[in-house]
C-alpha cells in the first residue's frame, strides 16, 4: 500500500526542517494524547543525523488483531536519516509485531514554498503473507490486506497531525 501526504507549513524550510529532526518529542507532546515517543539515540555525522525513536501507541488495537498480536498497543522502531544539504528525511519503521513480514519506510522531501514549507511524504507499507509465522495459510493475504488498510489508515492522519504540531510549536516559540 502507498503512502502519499502533503503538509503546507507557514514557516521557511530551514526552520520546519530542524524543528522536524529536533524538536520531535516536544512536539508529540502538544498533540492529542495518541501516541508516546522515546529517543533511543542520535548520531550526528556533518550534515546527517540519523534518530531512532521507540512509538507505542495510546490506542487499542483493534479486536480483529489483538488475539493474533498478543499485544493491547501498537509499538514500534522508526529509524531516520536526515540529510541537511537537500533537505530530506528517509525513514524506516520495524513493528513490534510481524516484525520479519512488515516493511514500511519512505520519504519526506521539505519544499520550499514562498516563506512557506511544503512537506511530501511517500512511502510503502507491505506485509508479506508468506512471512506470516503462526497464522493459517489461508488466512495470510486476507489478514495482510486488512493489516495493511489499516495501519495505512493510522498513519496518514498521523503525518498531517505531525505537521499540525509542528506548526503550533513554531507558532508558541517564534
Amino acid at each position: 500500500m502507498k503512502l502519499s501526504s502533503d503538509i503546507k507549513i507557514p514557516f521557511p524550510r530551514p526552520l520546519v526542517f530542524n524543528t522536524y529532526r529536533d524538536r520531535l518529542i516536544e512536539v508529540v507532546n502538544l498533540l492529542p494524547p495518541k501516541n508516546t515517543v522515546k529517543l533511543v539515540s542520535r548520531r550526528v555525522e556533518g550534515d546527517t543525523v540519523y534518530t531512532v525513536y521507540d512509538w507505542e501507541s495510546s490506542e487499542d488495537v483493534p479486536a480483529l488483531f489483538e488475539d493474533i498480536l498478543k499485544y493491547d498497543k501498537l509499538r514500534w522502531t522508526e529509524s531516520d536519516t536526515w540529510n541537511g544539504q537537500n533537505f530530506t528525511l528517509d525513514w524506516h519503521i520495524k513493528t513490534q509485531a510481524f516484525t520479519e513480514a512488515f516493511h514500511c519506510s519512505g520519504k519526506n522531501t521539505f519544499l520550499e514554498d514562498k516563506n512557506s514549507t511544503l512537506i511530501q511524504t511517500r512511502g510503502e507499507i507491505e506485509l508479506d503473507p508468506d512471512k506470516l509465522e503462526g497464522i493459517p495459510v489461508f488466512l495470510r493475504s486476507q489478514l495482510a490486506n486488512v493489516f495493511e488498510e489499516v495501519l495505512g489508515k493510522k498513519l496518514e492522519p498521523n503525518l498531517i497531525e505531525m505537521g499540525k504540531g509542528v506548526q503550533k510549536y513554531l507558532e508558541k516559540h517564534k
